[in-house]
């Protein structure tokens, strides 16, 4: 295995589990958490919170991605629209047409 691939898949996994995380953590504990506590609680702790929570939710999603196009141009050797073989390979038909528009 290469060690590009061992570092781009390790970075992409970490942050897609931060992020996912993170959303999780929004969805799963806070918001129920939230139910039990007065508005004005709820609002000073969003004021605070959001600001930052939003900032990391952006790094990690940003660098999800930008780990995750070399990690997979790494896996298929610069072949994103081929197969082994060189000739074009018809599952990816649809995402060329999209990006060729």
């Amino acid at each position: 295995m290469s060690f590009l691939i061992i570092v781009f898949g390790w970075l992409h996994v970490f942050f897609a589990v931060g992020w996912i995380g993170g959303a999780l953590l929004m969805t799963i504990v806070l918001e129920q958490s939230f139910r039990a506590l007065s508005p004005n609680t709820v609002a000073e702790f969003t004021n605070r919170f959001m600001p930052r929570f939003g900032v990391v939710m952006g790094v990690f999603s940003t660098l999800t991605i930008v780990f995750g196009a070399p990690l997979f141009y790494t896996m298929t050797g610069g072949r994103f629209f081929e197969d082994a073989m060189g000739r074009a390979d018809r599952r990816w038909n649809g995402a060329r047409i999209s990006c060729s528009e």
